[in-house]
């Protein structure tokens, strides 16, 4: 079978595939002058007539800012100091704060009345004005209102200093007493100090009309009389106790002597070697004779003395404290005792 159409197509794919292999021609190089005149010289003007029009818009600018420029004002001289400144400022500050806090505090209620206007720290319309201090001239009772029969607020002593108001009412003047108002009696008040009484002057010791004797004054004075006794004997004593008799009551006078008495103790008394000379309250006389005795310790063989609960012996020769034996007498206070070797 005839077939025209396909031997067309047949012819036609031939063609194309021929022309697929077909190279085209290649473009022609460029020179650097053709580089420089199409594409760095468009460039480069545009560059210069944007920065010509950018300065003349500077130019414009700055012509109009010198036309409206205004000239600044010419500053005075500082009279003040910046320290002086700032106190003033300071100051200034402060008393707008003071009169700030005086306008904003609230108005605190007084008390006129009664007991109320008498609060401690709260001073009452009644308060009068200050007149000063005055000093108290006695003891006296602060009263809360100016009457005796009052209620006390406390006491004042004499010599004390109080603030005082120019308000009497009767007998009694208005004063300040520990933060309170109170009342004193106006006759306890003064301008000065009461005078405190000078001490009187101790009374002067009369002269001694006493004569002391030589036995007296001389109480060290040695004996010289005899040292043994054969006569009669008193107070149950013994002759070696006789000998100090003698030689004491020589030198004094005594309203009383003991002598032997029964007892068991060390004094001798029982043995009739010891011998109390009682002086009672007069503790020089008592001492005189203790001394006496100690000073004559060998001669009349003495074995100890006592005086005001202090001893004496012959092996231990200065005065000691004995121990408490609970009375005057048993103290020896009121008596010089002596004893003897027997």
């Amino acid at each position: 079978m005839y077939q025209p159409r396909r031997i067309a197509e047949a012819a036609s794919t031939e063609v194309d595939g021929a022309a697929a292999f077909v190279v085209p021609a290649r473009r022609a190089a460029r020179s650097r002058s053709d580089i420089l005149r199409t594409r760095v010289a468009p460039t480069a003007v545009s560059v210069a007539l944007l920065a010509a029009s950018g300065a003349f818009a500077l130019n414009l600018r700055a012509a109009d800012e010198t036309a409206s420029a205004v000239p600044a004002p010419v500053r005075e001289a500082d009279t003040l100091s910046r320290d002086a400144a700032r106190e003033l400022v300071s100051t200034e500050e402060t008393t707008d704060e003071a009169s700030a806090a005086v306008e904003e505090a609230p108005a605190e209620p007084v008390a006129t009345e009664g007991d109320a206007a008498f609060v401690a720290g709260q001073w009452a319309a009644a308060f009068g004005a200050p007149a000063g201090t005055k000093f108290i001239q006695s003891d006296t009772v602060v009263r809360v209102q100016a009457n005796g029969d009052s209620e006390s607020l406390g006491s004042v002593k004499e010599g004390d200093k109080i603030s005082v108001t120019d308000k009497v009412e009767g007998n009694f003047r208005q004063v300040a007493f520990n933060g309170k108002v109170g009342w004193v009696l106006d006759a306890r008040l003064g301008d000065k100090a009461p005078a405190k009484p000078e001490p009187k002057p101790a009374p002067k010791a009369k002269a001694s009309t006493k004569t002391s004797t030589a036995s007296e004054s001389d109480s060290s004075a040695a004996y010289t009389g005899s040292t043994s006794y054969s006569g009669k004997t008193v107070l149950g004593l013994k002759p070696k106790a006789m000998v100090v008799y003698n030689a004491v009551t020589a030198r004094w006078s005594f309203k009383a002597i003991g002598g032997y008495r029964a007892t068991n103790n060390r004094s001798n008394h029982g043995s009739g070697g010891a011998i109390d000379f009682m002086t009672y309250s007069d503790s020089a006389k008592g001492w005189a004779v203790a001394r006496y005795l100690a000073a004559n310790a060998g001669a009349f063989d003495v074995d100890h003395i006592i005086f005001e609960q202090k001893i004496w012996t012959p092996y231990k020769p200065y005065w000691r404290p004995m121990a408490d034996r609970g009375s005057i007498t048993a103290n020896h206070y009121d008596h010089v005792h002596v004893s003897v070797k027997l």
